[in-house]
């Protein structure tokens, strides 16, 4: 008798919880992945290029590739906080002192701060 009390299926709010949850972290972690795969195509190149040679890839194009990446940084970092430990962060591998000038054709220059 006691054991049809015990009820060990989760309840539908259990079972949708731990479904979004489950679709959130995977999608953090395979858009993590693209992103740091990213960050080292750019500033880590495995074939040579310089980050200008990346940049210059892009042409004018290059100023909405700088925004795709700032505005993933902020969606992960935000995601992390939600899913994770918000006291990890989240940041681009560009080296300190290097600056970015988004020039006004959409073109982007690297150069030493």
């Amino acid at each position: 008798m006691a054991d049809e009390l015990i009820n060990n299926e989760p309840t539908p709010q259990e079972q949708t919880k731990n479904s979004l949850g489950s679709s959130l972290s995977n999608g953090y972690g395979t858009l993590l992945g693209s992103f740091n795969h990213g960050q080292c195509c750019v500033w880590q190149n495995p074939f040579g290029l310089t980050p200008q040679e990346v940049f210059d890839l892009y042409g004018k194009k290059a100023a909405k590739l700088l925004a795709v990446s700032v505005a993933t940084i902020n969606y992960l970092n935000y995601a992390r906080a939600f899913l994770r430990n918000p006291g990890e962060v989240i940041k681009s591998l560009k080296p300190a002192g290097t600056t970015l000038t988004v020039n006004p054709d959409g073109t982007v220059t690297v150069g030493a701060g």
